[in-house]
């Protein structure tokens, strides 16, 4: 990597192991921003959450008459043009204020990839090459630590996860198994590398006891048990077939960057494209 470039690893989506992920670029060298919000009693590990680019991700939708947790029908391009170019002003005041001049940015916020044309406007911008990390967890296991913590209804996740993967299609993107993240760290973090060409700072060996103790299956609130199948045409199946659709994606993703000369994250897996 050029030294003189600027990168941001962008990482969302409510309750789907992006902490972890975000934690665990963090400790290898990826720069939070300034002013974080604080662990809480949901988030005991803490988030790498700038609390300025939370306010913006708020504030463009309320624009909207739409808020993040309502935001089924919202399409951030439909305001008005004057709402658009104070979203994108709030945009950059809030990337400076976060990060200044941070190399390697750490860019994680639940409402990220919902509005990502405007980030990915001013990234472009500013000369920032981004890379979308897309957590993929089971929705059964996400839908309820969001019901437990926010009452967000089930449609909530399928309305995110669209949105991330449409608005990152033809970008650097990579999808992470939020189970994988934890039980092989290292096969995913150098994967991630690898697809966004990013050289981590710190080195695996010298952060591994600090990623044991961070990537606790202790701290895992919701996991997801065997079911029947759900009947055709209720939102139960819909979830599942998104899921599901979701995984083969990504191992589309997996596969066209194998015949572009990619090799992978280290040691394969039954499904490499999903570390």
């Amino acid at each position: 990597m050029d030294t003189d470039e600027k990168r941001a690893v962008l990482i969302g989506m409510h309750r789907s192991g992006t902490a972890a992920v975000a934690g665990a670029a963090h400790l290898l060298g990826a720069e939070a921003p300034k002013h974080m919000i604080p662990a809480a009693t949901d988030n005991p590990s803490g988030c790498v959450e700038a609390i300025t680019v939370l306010g913006v991700n708020d504030w463009i939708p309320r624009a909207g008459d739409s808020t993040w947790f309502d935001c089924l029908n919202f399409d951030p391009n439909s305001l008005p043009p004057r709402l658009r170019s104070t979203g994108r002003a709030l945009v950059n005041f809030s990337l400076i204020g976060a990060f200044e001049n941070a190399s390697l940015l750490l860019l994680a916020d639940p409402r990220l990839f919902l509005l990502l044309d405007y980030w990915l406007a001013l990234l472009q911008e500013t000369n920032i090459i981004p890379a979308a990390r897309l957590v993929l967890r089971d929705p059964d296991e996400v839908i309820a630590s969001l019901m437990r913590r926010e009452q967000c209804p089930a449609a909530f996740w399928v309305r995110y996860m669209i949105a991330a993967e449409h608005a990152t299609r033809g970008r650097p993107r990579s999808f992470i198994r939020y189970d994988a993240s934890l039980d092989d760290w290292r096969n995913c973090m150098a994967r991630v590398a690898e697809q966004a060409a990013i050289e981590w700072r710190v080195s695996f060996d010298m952060v591994a006891p600090q990623m044991r103790q961070f990537l606790d299956r202790g701290l895992r609130h919701h996991r997801s048990v065997a079911a029947s199948p759900s009947p055709p045409g209720s939102l139960a199946a819909l979830l599942t077939e998104a899921y599901r659709t979701l995984l083969v994606i990504a191992e589309h993703d997996g596969d066209a960057q194998r015949r572009r000369g990619g090799h992978g994250c280290g040691r394969q897996r039954d499904n490499p494209a999903l570390c």
